[in-house]
């Protein structure tokens, strides 16, 4: 994921993302037009469903989410870039869910998310580890 990819997508989520817990953590943006959906879906993963209209003035749209653990990293990934209203929902969405009895906490290890798990910090550590020591301390 390019840095220009994570802004687009912080500047996209800001005017049209949801983020919320209704029983799990929720990241969503629905759109009428489904390729800015796909783009979200192509960086953070997470489904497409297709909306429909129960008002005949409406047209159908399609909608965007992930649930769960990959909410709250794309929560955590995006923070910094969004306005503190977002941060707000955020913060509240997050505190939610680490009160959800039983629930899988564990924010998932993906090259999307910038928050990653002890284990790849410990691989990732030795792995500089050797470098070092291989290259003459690089």
């Amino acid at each position: 994921m390019t840095s220009k990819e994570l802004y687009w997508a912080a500047g996209f989520l800001e005017g049209e993302g949801c983020f919320a817990t209704y029983g799990s953590s929720s990241v969503s943006a629905a759109q009428v037009n489904k390729s800015p959906l796909v783009s979200l879906q192509a960086l953070f993963g997470g489904g497409i469903t297709h909306r429909k209209t129960y008002q005949s003035k409406h047209r159908p749209s399609f909608q965007w989410y992930a649930n769960g653990p990959r909410a709250v990293g794309i929560m955590l990934t995006l923070y910094t870039l969004l306005t503190t209203t977002r941060q707000k929902q955020i913060i509240k969405a997050i505190y939610k869910w680490k009160k959800l009895p039983g629930k899988l906490k564990k924010v998932p290890c993906t090259k999307h998310n910038i928050i990653r798990c002890r284990t790849c910090y410990n691989k990732r550590k030795a792995k500089e580890a050797n470098l070092r020591r291989k290259y003459g301390g690089l």
